[in-house]
């Protein structure tokens, strides 16, 4: 569970509903590993909405992919 702190969360969403990944339980949270969950997530909401974001963060990857999905995709902040 990544990050740790979500684990009572996630069990009780476990507990009422699933959680939805495709690695198998136990696997060792690997940063490489997220733009690919950012896939599912951009996959299963009807929009992304981009409140802060830092440039190389995994908020634009999944505006991106948000994006190439035909999803809407909003953004909160000004450029500075």
């Amino acid at each position: 569970m990544y990050p740790a702190g979500n684990r009572a969360l996630a069990e009780k969403m476990q507990a009422n509903g699933g959680l939805l990944t495709e690695y198998p339980s136990g696997t060792v949270p690997n940063r490489e590993n997220f733009p690919q969950r950012n896939r599912i997530v951009a996959g299963i909401a009807d929009a992304t909405i981009v409140v802060e974001a830092s440039l190389k963060g995994g908020a634009l990857i999944t505006a991106e992919i948000a994006n190439s999905y035909n999803r809407d995709v909003l953004r909160s902040w000004t450029d500075k």
